[in-house]
């Protein structure tokens, strides 16, 4: 494992480390709330928020060793409130919520850029890949169920997405 000198840019590598951490606790409770508001006969969406979650809960664990690795207390992190959403507006609000994610992760991973740490920009690398992938999915889902279709005959995510590909390439 590379080790992060204390230095001022490892400040700043941790304060973006801390804050994607809390956006990811954030956004799995976001996520978590979208699976109890879901009223649908057709499993298919359910089944992707529960990816969703598991993924998400994964990243939060990666992101919680790469704090530790920095020298830096493991930590719970924290939630922000959450924004209020009807029931039909679900995916939409998770749509607007993985953008703003995928966002800051972006601004996050040009900090490990600029501060050469490597295995920092890796996670978030492969952080926004899984970002990307949901995206594509929480539009897909969200476009059917608007329009009335079986959401069953959509793709399917494949848990093999980011948290076991982040976890090879950390470790």
């Amino acid at each position: 494992m590379y080790f992060t000198q204390k230095t001022k840019g490892s400040d700043s590598i941790l304060q973006a480390l801390t804050a994607q951490l809390n956006n990811t606790i954030t956004l799995r409770a976001q996520v978590q709330r979208a699976q109890m508001r879901l009223r649908s006969d057709d499993t298919s969406a359910a089944d992707l928020l529960q990816s969703l979650s598991n993924e998400l809960s994964t990243i939060g664990k990666l992101i919680n060793l790469r704090l530790t690795d920095c020298g830096r207390i493991q930590t719970a992190g924290t939630v922000a409130e959450l924004p209020a959403t009807s029931e039909d507006e679900t995916f939409p609000a998770l749509l607007r919520e993985f953008c703003n994610y995928d966002r800051n992760t972006s601004d996050r991973k040009l900090i490990a850029d600029q501060s050469n740490d490597f295995e920092t920009a890796i996670l978030l690398d492969r952080i926004l890949t899984f970002t990307n992938r949901s995206l594509w999915f929480l539009d897909v889902y969200s476009n059917a169920m608007s329009i009335k279709c079986q959401l069953s005959r959509l793709p399917k995510w494949n848990s093999v997405a980011a948290g076991k590909q982040i976890a090879k390439e950390v470790s």
